[in-house]
């Protein structure tokens, strides 16, 4: 029943694309060099990006740096290992691998390692170096051009930089051309790694954080609605004047954004951060004057770090300034902001084919930061071509399997992420396309939307209503959405669309959609950078909020988040709009116009927003903060944040859910004693915090705190429990995804447990019921189900236990007879011939030798050493439901109708009217321990009492999630 992570570990592709003894334009390879060196088609380069200019070959002794990436070793137990580590029925589940144990039980095989650099080397280039998963060579163009059968030609991109690009794929070793290299890096450097953001100095002219300054510039001049409902300081922060001028009236700061996505409730509740690191991911310094003036103005105190690992041979980190200088300190101060307690590292690193390698290689390895964020990324056909989608992959995997949660924005430019506004015109392609790494499966890719207020909240789209490629020429953007043309659809991720099958790619047609949540992106947002306050926009504002989120969330978590997105859809298939997210509705991301409104928001999850847009106090773990008083079997109610999907357990003793919301839940007190812990759990995992709950001391003569030696448990279709009176919650299948309907519920001799049943025969006990085997355990498919071999000739309706609880009948509706434990078989209607009328329940004599069975046409059948005593034959109604008295002397048959007929020593006490039974069926016959009455339950969860049977409650009147199906009592 527990979910899967269904991602396979990636493996790229190869194919034998030329053998031959001499490469043209690639000078003279000896026969004896080349045999066995074939071109894997997975590390063409292919064609350099539309627009770039070719300059011609590469000076001959210009330096060519690559790196060769090796694949991963046991794939398949690689996969295994993450699917277990987020399934929550694995005993492995969120126990993260520790820094250094994902190389050494999944590092390349120092075979292929040697066998790498015995390749390289023997083609003349010289020293290698190794380091995890790659090995490293540099020589002039000429021998690099030699040794791989290929050369590089020099191309000026639509920016004007200049970058390099091999003809063809190189020549690898038969040998290595099985999966083992799954990139060579620096093949293509025209492609590069852009910052997700919009964004402009501002207008005014303020030299610090305290200095007066006037309204901002918008990024990029184009007029953006903002007439926000939010609430300044709602965090509880007072940033200093020349912040909140520079917002003025149509911007927002960090802290107010955050605040109308509920994370002053976080913070409130002091889950700040404190203890977690983020990383923020930057292709260029931080400014840490910028950032000390920024957290004097808002008066934060998180500790923030640079880490520049040691610069690849193609280039060094960028000095501070300029726009990659705005990015990084942007995604700090957002981060920051929202994560007050959180440290910060600074991941640098050059903007380069290796250098941004390494950088993801040195956060996920050091393994110092629970939360990750990066808002730099490509178009996902230039980072299948630069080699940056196949080498990242194990990057990404590792840092999953290590519990770290990785955060990407999914770039600015709409569904069209390979266009660039700034330097396409009207020439640039506009085809559907994705932003990576925010498509990698192992990602949380992070959407924009445009607030306005809580409740009024518009998919990103600066040319939303007027779509073309003159809008957006203009500037501005959208919010990246869409399906990977590379990555498969993990298999937690709901259908949210697909190609057409005349469109499949390299995943097939069901490929990973983005994004998987959303934030602001095109209401303005105040940050400080280059020494000025600004303001901006972009999905690179989103990703390090979300992250911020995260990072509080973490701190109250008994462990780390890990992959956020599977999460978040488990959430979402609970239903959480509304407690955890905020469903937007409205708003497209074709930024050009060119895709005919591909993606669009709609009802629930989509491609243009993902789940929607954060509510902080229901995507934390499930926290108590407060327990009300009560006594046994009474409901109090519980407060904290995350509560609404939660389980509940009082010293260790599950409680019956009866109502939650994300803040409150009213629950109902198990049986205990003392004082004991409160605590509560979830799918976004288990809380820290708890509180304490005293029980009232007990009277002897009614330990059980409760004013009568009575109670019932009703039971949906769904699994749901609801207990009444004296009876207890022992747990239930509301929670599980079941892969049939329950049908039954019988309790234990000593009422501390009881059995469901559901139609395939699937067993579930609870309390002290003990597990004694089911039909799907011995290998017999529901009925109906085709191509399966054995199947259940017809579907189960009632189980009953043996007389001494060590076993349980099951009967099915062709009156078969499933015995286990030491439950005795007596026989069944198919032994006899048949029954007259499909069989509805089965009953237990009171010796454990026999019982009886009984038809919706009224018939009852004993088998063993039962006595039938009598039977109301066919009516105008059909019965539903049976139970025998306590002394296995007679029984009860109730009718669809509610009628209720009494057979032997039962006693005669009728049942509810048809007036006051409505449209619904009665579904349930039940009778206190003493046999002086009885209840009847309805589909809608009404019970009626009749003789000594007490009214202990019923749940007419509220929705439920499946029909009352089943009841039983004492």
């Amino acid at each position: 029943m527990g979910r899967r992570v269904g991602i396979s570990v990636v493996v790229a592709a190869l194919a034998v694309v030329g053998t031959g003894a001499t490469m043209a334009a690639s000078g003279p390879v000896s026969a004896a060099s080349s045999h066995s060196l074939l071109r894997p088609a997975a590390l063409n380069p292919g064609q350099p990006p539309a627009g770039t200019t070719p300059l011609g070959a590469v000076a001959p002794t210009q330096s060519i740096p690559l790196t060769v990436v090796l694949a991963p070793s046991n794939p398949s137990g690689l996969s295994t290992l993450l699917a277990d580590l987020y399934d929550p029925s694995s005993p492995q589940y969120h126990h993260w691998l520790a820094p250094g144990q994902f190389a050494a039980e999944f590092g390349p095989p120092p075979s292929e390692t040697s066998a790498v650099e015995t390749w390289l080397q023997g083609r003349g280039l010289g020293s290698t170096s190794r380091s995890g998963f790659t090995v490293r060579v540099s020589a002039p163009a000429r021998t690099m051009s030699a040794a791989l059968g290929t050369t590089f030609e020099r191309y000026r991109d639509k920016s004007g930089a200049v970058g390099y690009q091999a003809r063809s794929a190189p020549l690898v070793p038969a040998s290595l051309s099985g999966g083992q290299i799954t990139a060579v890096l620096g093949l293509d450097t025209v492609s590069h790694y852009a910052s997700e953001a919009e964004v402009t100095p501002g207008a005014g002219a303020s030299s610090g954080p305290g200095a007066s300054s006037g309204p901002g510039a918008n990024a990029t001049g184009t007029t953006r609605g903002t007439s926000a409902t939010v609430q300044p300081h709602a965090d509880g922060y007072s940033p200093c004047p020349a912040a909140e001028t520079e917002a003025g009236s149509s911007a927002v700061t960090f802290d107010t954004i955050g605040a109308a996505y509920g994370i002053g409730s976080l913070l409130g509740d002091a889950l700040t951060g404190k203890g977690e690191t983020i990383a923020v991911y930057e292709l260029a310094s931080h400014s840490a004057p910028d950032i000390a003036a920024y957290e004097t103005c808002f008066g934060l105190t998180n500790t923030v770090t640079s880490d520049q690992p040691d610069p690849s041979t193609d280039g060094t980190v960028s000095p501070v300034g300029g726009n990659g200088t705005v990015e990084a300190d942007l995604d700090i101060e957002q981060a920051a902001t929202q994560a007050p307690g959180a440290s910060i590292i600074s991941y640098e690193g050059p903007n380069t084919n290796d250098g941004t390698y390494d950088l993801w290689s040195a956060i996920v390895n050091q393994d110092r930061a629970q939360v990750i964020s990066t808002s730099w990324g490509e178009c996902e056909p230039e980072a299948s071509k630069d080699g940056s989608l196949p080498a990242y992959t194990s990057l990404f995997e590792q840092a999953a399997s290590q519990g770290q949660t990785v955060l990407a924005a999914t770039g600015d430019d709409g569904t069209e992420d390979c266009y660039t506004p700034a330097t396409d015109k009207l020439t640039s392609a506009v085809a559907a396309e994705v932003d990576y790494p925010g498509s990698d499966p192992w990602m949380t890719a992070v959407g924009g939307t445009t607030f306005s207020s809580a409740s009024s909240q518009v998919v990103w789209n600066n040319c939303q209503g007027s779509e073309s490629l003159t809008c957006a020429n203009q500037g501005g953007g959208a919010s990246g959405g869409g399906l990977s043309r590379y990555e498969q659809r993990p298999a937690f991720e709901p259908d949210l669309g697909s190609w057409a099958a005349t469109q499949a790619h390299s995943c097939g047609t069901t490929c990973r959609g983005v994004p998987d949540i959303s934030a602001n992106a095109g209401l303005p947002m105040v940050y400080f950078a280059n020494g000025t306050w600004s303001t901006g926009i972009g999905t690179s504002f989103a990703s390090p909020l979300i992250a911020g989120l995260v990072a509080d969330r973490d701190q109250g978590c008994a462990q780390s988040t890990g992959l956020f997105s599977e999460d978040l859809d488990e959430l979402n298939s609970e239903g959480a709009y509304g407690t955890a997210f905020t469903d937007i509705t409205t708003g497209d991301t074709d930024f050009t116009g060119s895709n005919a409104g591909a993606y669009a928001a709609a009802t629930g999850a989509d491609l243009a927003s993902g789940v929607g847009t954060p509510i902080a106090d229901g995507l934390t773990c499930p926290e108590v903060t407060g327990v009300g008083s009560g006594a046994i079997g009474q409901t109090v109610t519980v407060t904290g944040l995350g509560l609404e999907h939660a389980t509940f357990n009082f010293g260790g003793t599950a409680a019956q859910v009866e109502s939650a919301s994300a803040t409150t839940a009213t629950v109902v007190v198990p049986s205990g004693a003392g004082t004991v812990s409160v605590r509560a759990s979830s799918v976004l995992g288990s809380g820290t915090q708890t509180s304490t709950f005293t029980y009232a001391p007990t009277n002897p003569s009614n330990p059980t705190g409760v004013n009568s030696p009575h109670g019932y448990w009703l039971v949906g279709s769904d699994g749901g429990i609801f207990t009444y009176g004296a009876a207890q919650f022992f747990g239930s299948t509301g929670g599980i995804h079941l892969q049939r309907p329950v049908v039954g519920i019988s309790p234990t001799a000593d009422d501390n447990g009881y059995w469901l049943i559901a139609t395939d025969g699937g067993v579930f006990a609870f309390g002290d019921a003990g597990y004694f085997g089911s039909i799907p355990g011995d290998g017999l498919a529901p009925a109906g189900t085709t191509g399966s071999g054995r199947n259940l000739n017809a579907p189960i309706v009632g189980v009953v236990p043996s007389s001494d609880g060590g076993g349980y009948f099951m009967v099915a509706s062709d009156g078969g007879v499933f015995a286990f434990g030491d439950a005795t078989f007596a026989g069944s209607c198919p032994g006899i011939g048949g029954c007259s009328g499909a069989a509805v329940a089965v009953m237990p004599d009171a010796s454990g030798q026999g019982y009886w069975l009984v038809t919706a046409t009224g018939n009852v059948y004993a088998f063993g050493d039962a006595t039938i005593f009598g039977s109301p034959g066919p009516q105008g109604s059909p019965v539903t439901s049976a139970v025998r008295t306590p002394d296995g002397k007679g029984y009860w048959i109730l009718l669809a109708n509610g009628a209720v007929d009494a057979y032997g020593d039962a006693g005669n006490f009728g049942g509810p009217s048809a007036a006051a039974l409505g449209p619904h069926e009665a579904t349930a016959v039940f009778a206190p321990s003493d046999g002086g009455g009885l209840w009847v339950a309805s589909a809608n969860g009404a019970v009626f009492d009749s003789g000594d049977a007490p009214d202990d409650g019923d749940i007419a009147g509220t929705a439920l999630n499946g029909a009352i199906i089943a009841a039983t009592g004492f």
